[in-house]
């Protein structure tokens, strides 16, 4: 909490500066270049300091969360995504769970597959937070007819009804976030490998 007090405490101060900045430029007129480059720089100045001076801070915070892995849902929640999924060293790990959405994170190990699958009532976002990927998708389970590489920070939407299923062609754990709207499985799931998900499943 200490943390986002200051961050406003610091956005009010930066607003002030940049309200007296921009007053000053209206005063002098001063159409040209070189006045636009120092209000930029002097934002980009303001915001850097904060950024690093609160870091440490907000690091510390972060840590006193709950011993992961853990369901955070469905109270209000903020974490470093990235953070978290490369942290994360099951299948599949729950992390927040509410009425409407689901979020998990997924460790796929080298020549692993998250498994071909569809879903016919909810729609599916996955992020690849680290690791190399192959995407496949189709309209039914003999026709996967669309395959694409994904890598670090790219994103794949799949909607109700199509089949898919995510390959990892890296050297190194593919480390994904995966949502899920609605949710998928119960609360606080946790899969440590791919044979736990799959007698998950099946029972």
């Amino acid at each position: 909490m200490a943390y986002f007090v200051k961050r406003f405490t610091g956005l009010i101060t930066k607003v002030r500066l940049l309200s007296h900045i921009f007053s000053k430029y209206h005063q002098k007129r001063y159409h040209s270049y070189f006045t636009a480059h120092i209000i930029i720089e002097t934002i980009k100045s303001v915001n850097d300091a904060m950024f690093e001076n609160d870091k440490t801070e907000f690091d510390s915070e972060m840590t006193n969360l709950p011993e992961f892995p853990s369901d955070f849902g469905p109270n209000p929640f903020i974490i470093d995504m990235q953070k978290a999924a490369r942290q994360n060293d099951n299948f599949r790990t729950t992390l927040w769970t509410g009425d409407h959405l689901q979020v998990t994170l997924m460790n796929i190990p080298v020549k692993g597959v998250v498994g071909l699958e569809v879903h016919s009532d909810l729609d599916q976002f996955l992020r690849v937070e680290e690791g190399l990927g192959l995407v496949q998708l189709g309209t039914s389970k003999l026709s996967m007819d669309s395959q694409y590489l994904v890598f670090d920070n790219y994103s794949i939407f799949v909607p109700a009804g199509i089949w898919h299923n995510i390959v990892n062609i890296g050297n190194q754990p593919l480390r994904m976030t995966s949502v899920y709207a609605p949710p998928h499985y119960e609360w606080g799931t946790v899969h440590p490998t791919k044979a736990d998900s799959i007698q998950n499943d099946e029972s």
